[in-house]
């Protein structure tokens, strides 16, 4: 009978270690690979509330603005935003409501639309939105004479 000799395995050989090698340089690319669309998708998530914050900002400010006094304008708001205005009348001026008793008011009222752009410098594009609102103008007032 022939005796079969067993052999020793004392370690990895070469071929094992290339194989190894290459395991982990593509597992370790895959990894790479997908923290950079997490980062990457991280900066478009932190632009995008910027974008966010400074609207919000900018529809607050627009919220003060009488467009019979300021109908175009710019502004430099916060952290390098910058906000540009200009409206113009989609109505009329019309008298206000009368006061009670039949009294005339001294106010007059028209709808202005009002285009708004906001920028950033770093993010390259510009914002723009519409606001629909009211401008007020004040008459003089007129003493009734005695």
């Amino acid at each position: 009978m022939m005796r079969v000799r067993q052999r020793r395995v004392r370690g990895f050989g070469l071929l094992e270690a290339i194989v190894a090698l290459a395991l982990l340089a593509g597992a370790g690319m895959a990894l790479f690979a997908w923290i950079n669309t997490n980062i990457a998708h991280a900066a478009r998530l932190q632009q995008r509330q910027w974008l966010i914050n400074a609207t919000w900002l900018a529809n607050e400010w627009v919220q003060t603005i009488n467009p019979a006094t300021q109908e175009s304008g710019k502004l430099a708001l916060a952290e390098g935003w910058n906000l540009t205005w200009r409206g113009r009348p989609v109505s009329p001026k019309t008298s206000g409501a009368p006061f009670p008793g039949g009294l005339g008011t001294p106010f007059r009222l028209a709808l202005y639309e009002i285009a708004v752009t906001l920028s950033h410098p770093q993010l390259g594009k510009e914002q723009q939105f519409i606001f629909t609102r009211v401008a007020t103008w004040r008459d003089p007032v007129q003493m009734p004479m005695q």
